[in-house]
Parts: structure tokens; C-alpha cells; sequence
């Protein structure tokens, strides 16, 4: 910040694309994206995985990123030293990219991103190319733009968030039913195949593991509410839900989920296991 005097605005320079699985040939790495019409010399500034310790890697004097070009380093850059770092994959990390600046000891911010665990050998990187969120890419892309994401094998594809009040059908099977016990996500599995949704989980607004041996057959969806449909003291909830949607029973609702859904704006996450780590652990 620069209270009462001219903003100075970041040198432009993101980070645009992290691979941080890997298993060997491949190697943790970190694309850096120059953004603008001009070259840049990011020589001296520093890269790290700690917000609380940036100093880790310094980028070797004299190194140049053209205008609209990219820079990758791996991990026989940035962990070679005492004080160099590696990235979990299978935990999510997080890269810091800091200028130096005229007074000691003093860095300026350039780009900071944050992710949860990805698959071996799977990148993240910023979709729309050098400005969007990190994303989970279909094909690693490092030193170059960034193509498509990959999507599935399962998708969130509806949220019913914000919900109207409960009709009167409804109320009529339930009257204690409320507009917050209306609100679902549902999974769809636009796949050809069953898939199994043990260790899968709902992170973020509403929190969620599905039972163990769940499976959502291909071309079909699964509806998660925020109470529990096998509950035997639900079924007049389960029922009035049904009615005020107009379902039928041969649809699979589970829950429930706990928190509930913002009315205004929120995010969900639906993470896939992973094969579990040499301390049992299973990465999301």
C-alpha cells in the first residue's frame, strides 16, 4: 500500500502455472507468465512456498522474461539449497513471488497463489491464460499458454442455493419444513461408466463425505440435501421434499450435508481421492 501517495502497481509478472506432484523424470515446477508489451527483468526477486519466509530461491541476476513470455523453473532451481523447497501435491501448497525492494529486508508482493492437492503428474494453472483462477489442466502446458481445463470424471451440475419457501403440498406432509432444508447439489456422472464414490467429498460452503460404496451409474445424478434421507425420523422431510420438487423416489438423495448454502454467493468443491500417501493419508 501507498497511503497519500501515487499507487505503484505490480511489475505484471504472474505466476501462471504450477506442477506440483511429480514423480521422477518429472519435476516440481513453476511457470512465470510476463503479462505486458515489455520485457522484464525479474533478476534478484525470490520465489517460495512459506508467506512467512519468502527468501527462500532468488532468481539469479541478469534473468530477462520477455513481453508475452514465460519462465519455468523446477526443482533443481528452487530446491538445490538449505534453503530451497519442494511442493506437495498431495497436501496443496502454496508459491509466493516477491519483489525486492530499496530498503532491507523488505520484499513487494508481485503474485501469491494457493491449491489443494492434485494428481500425479497433473498441473493447475491460470484459466483465462496469465489472469483466471488456478484450474485443474487437461495437459500440462509448462512455457507456454495454457489450454483447457480438465473437467470430471464427475461434475457439480446444479445448486439450489437460494430456494423458494416450501409449497403448500409440502407443508402439507411436513409444516415444519423450512426453505433451508430445500437446498441441494447435485452430482451428475456424464461418463459411460458406474463410478464408486468412496473417499469422495463435498468441501467448501456445505461439507460432506459420501458413504463408503455409494456409486452413481453412468448418465446419472445424485442429489445431496442438508438433512439425512435414511434417517427413519426424516421420511416426512424426505417426502415433502420430493413433493415440492415434483420427483419421483427413483431419484438418489443423500445427506446430510453440514453448513448450509449462502443465499448470496458461495463456492463448492467436489474432490476425488487419491491414492493414499506412505502415512496412510488420502489426498482430495
Amino acid at each position: 500500500g501507498t497511503p497519500g501517495e501515487a499507487p505503484v502497481d505490480r511489475a505484471g509478472v504472474v505466476i501462471n502455472e504450477v506442477l506440483a506432484h511429480t514423480d521422477a523424470p518429472q519435476s516440481d515446477s513453476i511457470e512465470l507468465f510476463n503479462t505486458t508489451n515489455a520485457s522484464v527483468n525479474v533478476g534478484g526477486w525470490y520465489l517460495s512456498d512459506e508467506g512467512d519466509d519468502l527468501f527462500k530461491f532468488q532468481i539469479p541476476a541478469g534473468t530477462v522474461i520477455a513481453a508475452g513470455g514465460y519462465l519455468v523453473f523446477d526443482e533443481s532451481d528452487f530446491n538445490v539449497t538449505a534453503t530451497g523447497f519442494a511442493l506437495s501435491g498431495s497436501q496443496g501448497d502454496q508459491v509466493y513471488l516477491s519483489q525486492s525492494q530499496p530498503l532491507a529486508g523488505v520484499v513487494g508482493l508481485q503474485d501469491a497463489v494457493e491449491f489443494d492437492a492434485t494428481f500425479n503428474g497433473d498441473s493447475v494453472g491460470r484459466l483465462p491464460n496469465g489472469t483466471g483462477r488456478l484450474t485443474r489442466l487437461a495437459a500440462n502446458s509448462l512455457g507456454s499458454a495454457n489450454g483447457d481445463a480438465e473437467v470430471g470424471p464427475l461434475v457439480v451440475s446444479e445448486v439450489n442455493y437460494h430456494p423458494d419457501s416450501p409449497s403448500s403440498a409440502a407443508l402439507a406432509i411436513d409444516s415444519t419444513l423450512t426453505d433451508n432444508d430445500l437446498e441441494y447439489i447435485e452430482i451428475a456422472n456424464p461418463t459411460s461408466a458406474a463410478i464408486v464414490l468412496t473417499d469422495w467429498r463435498l468441501r467448501g460452503e456445505a461439507d460432506y463425505d459420501f458413504v463408503p460404496g455409494t456409486t452413481l451409474a453412468a448418465g446419472e445424478a445424485i442429489l445431496v440435501v442438508s438433512f439425512d434421507p435414511a434417517d427413519p425420523l426424516n421420511a416426512n422431510k424426505l417426502a415433502a421434499f420430493e413433493a415440492h420438487y415434483g420427483i419421483s423416489s427413483s431419484v438418489t438423495i443423500v445427506g446430510g450435508f453440514s453448513g448450509s448454502l449462502s443465499n448470496s454467493s458461495g463456492r463448492i468443491s467436489l474432490q476425488q481421492p487419491d491414492t493414499p500417501d506412505l502415512l496412510g493419508v488420502i489426498p482430495h
